[in-house]
């Protein structure tokens, strides 16, 4: 049997496979990775079936798939960006952990009922696109990429020091195109593993409420608020301790 993690480690470590390897990899590392898939997998559950899950998945990714592309310019351009990286990754570290830590708290607190998203960002973006736009917006569509915009923050600093840390003058010596490639083929498997992570959990949650005729979705969003919260507090304690501050 495959091990997952040697695996993704042999293919970030070596600038010698192919893109098509990396996007397994990122494939691999999006369903591994807990504060990547998880939020994913719970909101997708809310939503009560695989197309909305799948698509509240893909419009959370949106935001995600920039980020990887930008990432993938920057490792195909700048040298020095990445030699930057590394030299200051403990600092890096601590602050792509505490912004971790309270992004997750935050949609912790929002899965439990505390605030709505959709009500604080994604009902202002429509009513300031409207005048613009001739369009009737979804609510619960932009409100999912408003989720993935935050989220895509403390994803870009600890996917900089990933992939950067990663593939770094490795990749560069070999081709830029490449590194380009390799960055953006390893974002484009993550995000299709987590949009379907959702979209199998929105499933799960449909499937089950039909054959027993409860709002399984409630206790989804309960039950993932409360392993979200704990895993923020875990990554904000962490940063806290990298940063000095505890």
């Amino acid at each position: 049997m495959i091990d997952i993690f040697d695996f993704i480690f042999q293919t970030t470590q070596n600038a010698k496979y192919s893109v098509f390897w990396s996007f397994v990899a990122g494939g691999m590392f999006g369903l591994v990775c807990i504060q990547c898939v998880l939020p994913l997998a719970i909101y997708g559950g809310a939503e009560g079936s695989a197309r909305r899950g799948f698509i509240f998945g893909f419009l959370f990714n949106l935001s995600r798939l920039l980020m990887f592309l930008i990432l993938g310019i920057i490792a195909a351009v700048s040298v020095n960006f990445i030699q930057e990286v590394q030299s200051s990754s403990p600092s890096l570290y601590g602050i792509a952990y505490l912004i971790t830590g309270g992004t997750l708290i935050a949609f912790a607190a929002e899965l439990f009922g505390v605030m709505n998203i959709d009500y604080l960002i994604a009902s202002k973006l429509i009513n300031f696109a409207k005048p613009l736009f001739s369009l009737n917006f979804n609510v619960r569509h932009i409100g999912a990429i408003a989720r993935g915009f935050i989220f895509s923050i403390p994803c870009s600093l600890e996917f900089s020091l990933l992939i950067l840390g990663i593939w770094g003058m490795g990749a560069l010596s070999s081709d830029p195109l490449f590194a380009f490639l390799v960055v953006s083929a390893f974002g484009v498997g993550n995000v299709i593993s987590t949009s379907l992570a959702a979209g199998i959990m929105g499933s799960s949650t449909g499937f089950l409420e039909k054959k027993t005729k409860k709002n399984f979705r409630k206790y989804v969003s309960y039950l993932g608020s409360i392993i979200i919260l704990f895993i923020g507090l875990s990554y904000f304690t962490v940063g806290l301790r990298i940063t000095g501050f505890l």
